[in-house]
């Protein structure tokens, strides 16, 4: 075990700095909207009533902050085999990676027809060891953009792999 831990390690350091870039295939609309305030139970007039939108200084609607952070809904499809899915496979195992936490920053608002784009980077990676078994952290750090290049959001996204 510990020499496949240690293997796992070291390829996971080799990674570090590896970046992904996406765009959704997709524009946001007034849809994309609608059924995500629902899913999160926020019922802001500021994503669903136009009117309401203008008076409060917006051109157009918005989106609640954290839809932008579920806008890579898609990238399973292009990301199966990188080093920054949610599944690494190494040396003839599988390791599911756990989410340790996040820390968001927002930067303005998504509106309807907005195309977003990502940039993943894997910043960093670290060992743990714990009664529970050894943990390998990673830290991979998320910028959203919309079409004009503007800032979004970033995340900073930690995540956890426990071998025992």
């Amino acid at each position: 075990m510990k020499e496949r831990l240690d293997a796992l390690l070291i390829h996971l350091k080799s990674q570090v700095g590896f970046e992904l870039c996406f765009t959704s295939p997709d524009l946001v609309t007034s849809a994309t909207f609608r059924q995500y305030f629902q899913a999160i139970g926020d019922f802001n007039p500021v994503y669903f009533e136009p009117q309401f939108a203008k008076k409060t200084g917006h051109d157009r609607l918005i989106g609640p902050p954290t839809l932008v952070c579920e806008s890579e809904q898609f990238k399973d499809l292009f990301e199966a085999s990188s080093i920054l899915s949610e599944r690494t496979y190494f040396m003839g195992y599988w390791y599911d990676w756990l989410r340790a936490g996040n820390n968001y920053e927002f930067y303005q608002s998504v509106r309807v027809g907005d195309l977003i784009s990502t940039k993943r980077r894997f910043e960093d990676v670290w060992l743990k060891e714990g009664k529970s078994g050894n943990h390998i952290f990673r830290r991979v750090v998320i910028h959203y953009s919309n079409q004009e290049g503007e800032s979004l959001a970033r995340n900073e996204e930690i995540m956890f792999v426990t071998i025992r």
